[in-house]
């Protein structure tokens, strides 16, 4: 059967559909991983220290994402949480094995500079 005049055929408005589920689904997910960038209190101990800071040139959510595995593997630190969407990183760490400066330079040395004047 072929489709009138001007109107699409059945195979175009089903490719039409699926592109507007991916376009959806493309806007929608840098707030899917949001929840999931917490740091779990029952990691944290009283000798533990903890930073927080703006990575503001971060602009993708898999660099969020790489930005934090990397903490994560860094010697020294229990839990890091990196939160594209907020563009903060949360580290919590031992200072007995790690400092503040190394693990600055270490995001930094993602081609994200941190913001040192957001450090707390």
């Amino acid at each position: 059967m072929v489709p009138a005049p001007g109107r699409p055929g059945k195979a175009a408005r089903i490719s039409l559909w699926l592109g507007t589920l991916v376009a959806l689904g493309a806007a929608i997910y840098p707030s899917l991983p949001v929840a999931n960038h917490r740091i779990d209190a029952a990691v944290v101990v009283a000798s533990d220290a903890q930073l927080s800071v703006l990575i503001p040139s971060m602009d993708c959510p898999p660099c969020a994402q790489g930005i934090e595995a990397s903490l994560n593997r860094a010697p020294g630190v229990k839990q890091a949480a990196v939160n594209y969407a907020t563009k903060a990183a949360i580290l919590v760490y031992d200072p007995a094995v790690t400092s503040r400066d190394k693990l600055l330079a270490l995001i930094d040395a993602s081609g994200f500079p941190a913001d040192r004047s957001t450090v707390k």
